[in-house]
């Protein structure tokens, strides 16, 4: 919770659009969920680190998780697919992991990647010129 608030102030100060700032938070937001839900399993014993980055151009968020992470790989490789939002929701209806949050964080940032086993996860914006 302190990291959401800390992130959200943060993202408040960079002088974003609306829309801009908005779309952020849900991207850093949706990294910090997975991170306790997906990675951590919400093991209060585990934690979430949580790094931020400001240059004059960007702005970067790094959330890593104490899990085994996951197949990122397969998830990115279908972002531009067009069938890849209805090929989420149906994972999910089966159970699965969907890529939902995956394919959120993708359009609401500039960059998204992953490293490690998974655990890693880095957004970045790029900022508006001075």
């Amino acid at each position: 919770d302190h990291g959401l608030r800390l992130g959200n102030q943060l993202i408040q100060r960079l002088k974003l659009s609306d829309a801009d700032s908005t779309a952020l938070f849900a991207a850093f937001k949706e990294a910090v969920d997975n991170a306790a839900l997906h990675g951590n399993r919400f093991d209060e014993a585990k934690i979430i680190g949580v790094n931020f980055l400001v240059d004059p151009n960007k702005a970067t968020f790094i959330i890593e998780d104490n899990g085994d992470g996951f197949d990122y790989e397969y998830f990115l490789s279908q972002i531009d697919s067009r069938e890849a939002f209805e090929r989420a929701k149906q994972r999910i209806r089966a159970g699965g992991r969907g890529g939902l949050g995956i394919l959120l964080m993708h359009k609401c940032s500039d960059r998204l990647e992953y490293s490690g086993t998974g655990n890693i996860v880095r957004l970045e914006k790029n900022l508006p010129l001075a």
